[in-house]
């Protein structure tokens, strides 16, 4: 990853110990952020949705999943990868493609991992936001979120 090693050059590290907030100007730091806070927000509905509202397991995922897609979408847009709303309609498209696919698998995992194999909904969860945050980062970059 090209953009790991630009944050490891030692002109870059004087700066971002200098001031922190220098590493947001690397799109994986703002993708790791915005990716940890729609973990959280998807993870807050999930436990929200299943201790308050006594809801299926499978079901709170499968909302809290579609909630946090949103969210992720908008953030990574506009801040993370800089898009803008240059041909919004082309980025919608490919990241509506890519969370179906990313959606569909996820429920699909999490499905089998809790009712199969009897793990809990946290470490389900984990595992397989952990999954599909593998390989997004370059699927956003290179694909949806291309700056032509």
């Amino acid at each position: 990853m090209n953009e790991v090693k630009e944050i490891l050059k030692p002109e870059n590290l004087k700066r971002i110990i200098r001031n922190p907030f220098v590493a947001f100007e690397f799109s994986i730091v703002r993708y790791l952020l915005i990716g940890f806070m729609t973990f959280f927000l998807d993870y807050g509905m999930l436990k929200g949705l299943i201790i308050y509202f006594d809801t299926d397991p499978v079901i709170a995922n499968i909302i809290s999943t579609f909630l946090a897609l949103f969210f992720n979408f908008t953030l990574s847009n506009f801040w993370t990868f800089q898009a803008g709303t240059d041909k919004k309609a082309k980025k919608i498209g490919k990241y509506l493609f890519l969370a179906i696919n990313n959606y569909l698998i996820s429920v699909l995992v999490f499905s089998v991992l809790v009712k199969s194999f009897s793990l809990s909904e946290d470490i389900s969860k984990v595992l397989v936001t952990g999954m599909v945050v593998s390989w997004n980062f370059l699927i956003y970059k290179y694909w949806v979120f291309k700056n032509e």
